[in-house]
């Protein structure tokens, strides 16, 4: 966790692992968890800063760069679990549509309304991307929120944290269609289960995390 002591601290969580795939079209994935508490009233979070590298990683990798929540950088606010739900949280529309700079593919997200932030009180943000169908197979997708100018507020306009580089793990582009393995369970009349084992983990609903490769029905046909 990063941190700086001032009117507002960005501390970042290390979310997965190095490698995680995502696939080509993807939902909107979270790439950076970070969280802003203010000890000041009256403090807004009124830009992101963050840039994007890996090995293979060009700017198309990602989905066009709107202020809509079908970009393929995009921000929003947790809803209090510590997870992305893009049904359940807050998405932050931005002022202008962004564009790539430099030479590692910097981008600065503009909300066009800046995010309150409550004294004391942490508010966690996720930066998410999209990619898009041509996405390269196994492109690497490494994104920063550079030291101090990550996350810049209303009380800090020269950048409120966090205090040192965060890079968050890496996502390798995936371009191999999930196949079904096996389906088991279901045999006849009197049976109430099928079991579906998938070659990889899958969604269960879209937008939802990668959670389990192998999934149980019942009769009604809804997933345990």
């Amino acid at each position: 966790v990063n941190s700086v002591q001032a009117a507002t601290t960005v501390s970042t969580f290390m979310d997965g692992f190095p490698g995680m795939g995502i696939k080509q079209s993807s939902a909107t994935t979270t790439l950076i968890r970070f969280q802003a508490t203010t000890s000041d009233s009256g403090v807004s979070v009124t830009a992101v800063n963050a840039n994007f590298s890996g090995t293979g990683f060009a700017t198309t990798t990602l989905a066009d760069l709107t202020a809509l929540g079908t970009s393929g950088v995009s921000i929003y606010v947790d809803n209090g679990d510590g997870l992305l739900n893009t049904a359940s949280d807050t998405f932050v529309p931005l002022a202008t549509n962004p564009a790539w700079t430099g030479m590692t593919s910097n981008i600065v997200l503009t909300p066009a309304t800046p995010v309150a932030l409550t004294a004391g009180i942490g508010k966690t943000f996720f930066v998410a991307v999209k990619t898009r169908s041509t996405a390269g197979s196994g492109a690497q997708i490494i994104a920063t929120l550079p030291a101090t100018v990550g996350v810049i507020t209303s009380a800090q306009t020269g950048g409120a944290g966090p205090t040192t580089s965060f890079s968050a793990p890496s996502r390798v582009v995936d371009s191999a269609v999930p196949t079904i393995v096996s389906v088991s369970g279901y045999v006849g009349i009197g049976s109430r289960t099928l079991t579906v084992r998938f070659s990889e983990p899958v969604q269960k609903v879209p937008s939802g995390a990668l959670s389990a490769a192998e999934f149980t029905f019942n009769d009604l046909g809804s997933p345990n």
